[in-house]
């Protein structure tokens, strides 16, 4: 039998605020009461830790074939 495990990447954000957050590393990642997607709304409003934490995820990937996983992203405070 052959066992494959998909990783998908989770969007959350909280019921009362309208940023979204990326990385589960950040320290705002919404743990209860959430909402979550598998792709950001157009014209999303991102948490800039989380921003952070792509970018500098991004610096360290060695394969120069594909571009950052951060698209547009206007930067809100969190």
């Amino acid at each position: 039998m052959l066992n494959i495990s998909i990783q998908r990447e989770v969007r959350k954000k909280t019921a009362a605020s309208d940023v979204w957050h990326i990385s589960p590393k950040c320290s705002r990642w919404p743990m209860s009461t959430y909402i979550s997607l598998l792709s950001l709304p157009e014209r999303a409003d991102v948490c800039t830790e989380c921003i952070a934490r792509e970018r500098a995820a991004n610096l360290q990937d060695t394969d120069t074939d594909h571009p950052p996983n951060v698209a547009w992203m206007p930067l809100v405070k969190s």
